[in-house]
């Protein structure tokens, strides 16, 4: 078994709406550590009231929205961990545990 270690810094475990709006306002108010945001998702997070049955129809429509956040999260320089739900918590040594046994080590941790 092969545990993959990351750099300490802020990690938030839910990429939905309010994780990822968590995520951006830290670094709107100065955050300059490193960010993760970690979710069970296999697609980009997104806004969930906006969207509508149309807008789950069209591809076109709902590719934009992605394209904007995966812009957004490459511009705030937030690494999104997705595809990975956190199987435990090791608040003695500060680590989040993925389902693929890696660990992420955290300065401050955020439930989302």
């Amino acid at each position: 078994m092969t545990t993959k270690i990351y750099d300490k810094g802020m990690v938030i475990v839910g990429a939905g709406e309010a994780g990822t709006r968590a995520a951006i306002d830290l670094r709107n108010q100065g955050w300059k550590g490193l960010v993760t945001l970690i979710g069970e998702e296999t697609m980009l997070p997104y806004e969930y009231p906006p969207l509508s049955k149309e807008t789950l129809l069209s591809e076109d429509e709902l590719s934009t929205k992605y394209k904007a956040v995966r812009e957004k999260l490459t511009d705030y320089d937030i690494n999104l961990v997705s595809n990975h739900k956190v199987t435990g918590i090791n608040r003695d040594n500060k680590r989040v545990i993925l389902d693929n046994f890696n660990e992420i080590p955290y300065e401050r941790l955020l439930l989302a």
